[in-house]
């Protein structure tokens, strides 16, 4: 569920699978025992739970996806936010990167959620000439703002 990982954008979601999957094995040992008779559950029992647990995963993927649920969405409103509340019309991927260092543990992790800003026209990055390694710029959409100045 860390920020970058396949279950980021579904961390409500994923935080209740294990105590679904233990439930789930609860219900697969009444099926198929007597649970008066043998109240333990089994090992076998709890892998087939945590196998539909697994099934579960990729399928809930899949549906949150198709109802338009992007993992990056919500850490891209945050940089918004951000922006917005500061008046910050231009800045650096690396100050972005350390103003949301909690949040992105390495550069690559903020890049999807630039791209994503950047293909809905939030803010535009541009190369900027450096005598060392190129920085590159990001420049706010003035919109976003709402007229402030």
């Amino acid at each position: 569920m860390r920020e970058g990982n396949g279950l980021a954008g579904l961390k409500d979601w994923a935080g209740k699978l294990p105590g679904a999957a233990a439930r789930i094995a609860g219900i697969f040992h009444c099926a198929t025992t007597n649970p008066t008779a043998d109240p333990e559950i089994h090992r076998d029992t709890t892998e087939a739970a945590l196998a539909l647990a697994s099934i579960l995963i990729s399928h809930s993927t899949c549906a949150f996806g198709l109802m338009g649920a992007n993992v990056h969405v919500d850490t891209a409103k945050r940089l918004v936010r951000w922006a917005v509340d500061r008046g910050v019309r231009e800045s650096t991927k690396r100050d972005i990167f350390c103003a949301f260092q909690s949040t992105f543990k390495s550069m690559e992790n903020l890049e999807p959620v630039l791209r994503l800003l950047a293909e809905h026209h939030y803010l535009r990055i541009e190369e900027r000439p450096t005598r060392g390694r190129p920085s590159q710029a990001c420049r706010w959409n003035p919109a976003i703002f709402g007229g402030r100045t």
